[in-house]
């Protein structure tokens, strides 16, 4: 066999991401199958027998193999560690903003009043399309919940630039615009079915209540996760709304879901060959290894058999 066929053999075996798109709920599961896949490819393991071991583990066993090789893998290995840095980082992303939101939503549970909670919305309208964390339906209006599961200190700026602080500041996203993109959209679905007038409020919440967060934009309301009933509770509005209009918002949003896919910003394909590229140059290194140890009993026993190492 090939090195290219033996290559091409071990990515065959790994059954993870075998579609071209994925939804949201979808990418965390096919994460830990990936990560599953390589730690039992590397320590030769089957899925039933996984100890907990996880991709920095697999790094580990790989670096000490091609070290005791003599770095016969080095390139191959370092791109192999760049794109884990990348998969590690996702994994821990999905986990952190899966966690952030369950703590929102539990939160959420405890409003006083009638209100109808939506998770976790993708709608689609005629002005395009959106992901909301969530939208809670009260008497008195809409509300969007866009969840931030973070340990940096945050800054917003007044025109709603969104940075990370910490030994530099980081920019992620205008969040001021996005929120007003939002508000737009769920607008549009709510006023196509009866409700032009409904108050639209964003509020962004911070599950982390350790880090600091300095909003500079008037116009978008922030909170730690405490106070965020309060606030939906107290919000300063006359009722307008009866559960009969809550629950045909609610219906208005829910036609309007959709449920798209999208392509992985990962590589993963070159991802599994670069996995199963070391895996191939340390087994070639260990076969020549081998076949010299091989080799030189050979030749012991022929011309120095009181030098071949005695039968345990």
């Amino acid at each position: 066999m090939t090195k290219t066929e033996r290559i091409a053999e071990i990515t065959a075996t790994m059954k993870s991401f075998g579609k071209e798109n994925y939804q949201k709920s979808e990418v965390l599961p096919e994460l830990f199958t990936l990560q599953d896949e390589i730690v039992g490819q590397t320590f030769g393991i089957e899925s039933t027998e996984l100890t907990g071991l996880k991709i920095w583990d697999v790094e580990n066993k790989l670096a000490e193999r091609n070290e005791a090789l003599g770095h016969v893998a080095d390139d191959s290995l370092n791109r192999f560690k760049n794109g884990s840095k990348n998969i590690c980082n996702l994994i821990k992303s999905e986990i952190s903003g899966n966690r952030g939101e369950r703590q929102t939503f539990d939160r959420l549970e405890t409003i006083k009043g009638s209100y109808r909670l939506l998770k976790n919305v993708e709608i689609t309208s005629k002005s395009g399309r959106t992901e909301l964390d969530g939208v809670v339906l009260t008497r008195k209006g809409a509300f969007i919940i866009e969840v931030k599961n973070t340990r940096k200190n945050i800054l917003i700026d007044e025109e709603g630039n969104y940075y990370r602080m910490g030994e530099y500041m980081n920019w992620d996203s205008n969040i001021g615009e996005k929120m007003k993109m939002r508000e737009a959209l769920l607008r549009e679905i709510l006023s196509a079915n009866g409700y032009p007038e409904c108050r639209i409020t964003s509020i962004v919440v911070f599950t982390n209540k350790q880090v600091e967060v300095k909003n500079k934009d008037r116009s978008l309301k922030t909170t730690f996760l405490g106070p965020l009933p309060y606030i939906i509770d107290e919000y300063a509005a006359a009722d307008q709304y009866s559960d009969v209009d809550l629950d045909s918002m609610e219906n208005a949003i829910e036609m309007n879901r959709c449920r798209e896919s999208y392509a992985m910003d990962i590589d993963i394909d070159q991802y599994k060959k670069d996995f199963a590229t070391v895996i191939v140059q340390l087994e070639e290194a260990e076969a020549r290894v081998k076949h010299q140890i091989t080799l030189k009993s050979f030749f012991l026993r022929i011309f120095a058999p009181e030098k071949v190492p005695a039968a345990a």
